[in-house]
């Protein structure tokens, strides 16, 4: 059950394809997400309704309700946790050549925001770094989605704005054998707010390079920081 605002009002309700129509009291039920009190799984679900109050105010809404498996689900001391994600150190090469050989990120951990800042290696071109998460494993005929918070980026002016971007990394059947070790780019953007990020993974195994970038074309910020909450991924059913 939703609240919906204050008073009685019509729902028009178009439900995966069905309509009906449904007068409330400031509040309407979704019983396809909660059982007994539970959230429970469901198969794809989707709404698009009307709302028409009592004194003739309309508004619309629309819900997407997809099934899916929980990949990962860090929150932002789990951004900072090193035993779940790697800051690239070129002195730890001989531990893991891949992933100490990525530019990395600083972190600092503030109340529920893990903060990066970029940290290039001096002979980097670009003003970019990351942390590297532990291996995780999709069905390669699935799609993954990333669930992104980004809650604060800096910018050096109205041009040049720091950008938030989600890399992959993908490795052999054995989980250990890195299949590129160059980061491949599944997506960017320089705004904040929820990111849903979609991709269907090349290979079943594979590490998320997250990155906070100050390049752009003309300029370099060295000072590009971004703060993220939570991130959040499943595979789609």
């Amino acid at each position: 059950t939703a609240t919906m605002g204050v008073g009685k009002a019509t729902l028009y309700r178009n439900v995966s394809g069905c309509l009906y129509k449904e007068e409330v009291n400031g509040a309407v039920d979704f019983p396809f997400a909660v059982s007994d009190g539970a959230w429970k799984k469901t198969e794809t679900y989707n709404e698009r309704t009307i709302v028409v109050w009592e004194n003739g105010e309309i508004n619309k809404y629309e819900i997407d309700v997809i099934a899916a498996s929980i990949i990962a689900n860090f929150n932002a001391s789990d951004l900072a946790d090193s035993a779940l994600w790697t800051v690239p150190d070129r002195q730890k090469q001989s531990l893991d050549p891949v992933a100490h050989a990525l530019s990395p990120a600083s972190l600092t951990l503030k109340d529920d925001v893990i903060e990066l800042k970029q940290n290039k290696y001096p002979e980097a071109k670009y003003c970019f770094g990351g942390i590297l998460s532990n291996m995780m494993t999709a069905d390669i005929s699935k799609t993954v989605e990333i669930i992104l918070d980004v809650r604060d980026l800096n910018q050096m002016n109205e041009h040049v704005k720091t950008m938030w971007e989600i890399k992959v990394i993908y490795y052999d059947d054995d989980g250990r054998t890195a299949i590129s070790t160059n980061p491949l780019k599944i997506d960017s953007g320089n705004t904040t707010g929820l990111k849903a990020i979609q991709f269907e993974p090349a290979y079943r195994n594979f590490r998320i390079y997250l990155v906070v970038n100050g390049s752009d074309i003309g300029a370099q910020f060295s000072d590009a920081k971004m703060e993220i909450g939570r991130l959040k991924m499943h595979m789609i059913e």
